[in-house]
């Protein structure tokens, strides 16, 4: 069997301890928000969660759980990412892959 490599995310932004462009994994994410948040740290599965749909990482990612949920609040989302309203949220990043995705749906 060969060894497991971890899933690292690349940091897009300012910070202290985190450089533009570099990757991480979730531990080192999860770590740094133990050694320096004065609330709580994020849990590994939590960090999983933030990190596991974006393609990248942001300073917002690395704030505590109560943070979060406030600023998610602000933008009308909940923790996980989704509208309150109800309404649907695409996946996609760019106007091709939303186009890409109509197409493959379609039937034949």
């Amino acid at each position: 069997m060969g060894s497991k490599i971890p899933h690292r995310v690349e940091f897009r932004g300012e910070h202290e301890y985190f450089v533009h462009g570099q990757s991480y994994t979730y531990a080192q994410y999860s770590g740094w928000t133990y050694d320096n948040n004065f609330e709580d740290g994020v849990i590994l599965s939590t960090m999983k969660g933030r990190l596991g749909q974006v393609p990248f990482a942001e300073e917002k990612h690395l704030l505590s759980v109560s943070e979060y949920k406030e600023l998610a609040d602000q933008n009308g989302m909940t923790a996980c990412g989704k509208v309150k309203t109800g309404a649907s949220v695409t996946r996609f990043e760019h106007a091709i892959e939303v186009k890409s995705q109509e197409w493959l749906s379609k039937k034949l």
